[in-house]
């Protein structure tokens, strides 16, 4: 079965950026301690990157090279996640293996609704 592939706008990829920037305002980073972001694909991870540059170290939780929607997380995810500050995610059921992740992580920063969460299918129609 041939994976999806996913496209976006400019608009859409403008309000991804402008979402994570916002929310890192609130997030106080010393030089030495760089912000801890997971992603949940490499597309998003280049993006996140693009915008906080040397400011937070970011990691995808799946490679380019996986399936995303048949993706089976490792315990070392779930480690991840609970010393992260910030996460961003497809959304739109591309990756709702996260959702168990982030329960088993316990890191209520991360849950949905929490300052560090970030779902990158909010708001597109």
């Amino acid at each position: 079965m041939p994976s999806k592939k996913w496209s976006f706008r400019l608009p859409d990829l403008l309000n991804i950026l402008i979402a994570v920037m916002l929310l890192l305002i609130p997030f106080s980073v010393s030089a030495a301690e760089k912000l801890k972001i997971i992603t949940t694909t490499s597309d998003l991870k280049s993006l996140v990157q693009a915008v906080t540059g040397t400011l937070a170290d970011v990691t995808a939780i799946a490679s380019p090279t996986q399936d995303q929607e048949a993706f089976q997380p490792r315990p070392a995810d779930i480690l991840r996640l609970k010393n992260a500050k910030m996460v961003v995610r497809v959304g739109l059921d591309y990756d709702l293996w996260l959702g168990r992740l982030l329960q088993e992580a316990g890191n209520p920063e991360l849950l949905p609704g929490g300052q560090g969460y970030v779902d990158a299918s909010m708001g597109i129609a």
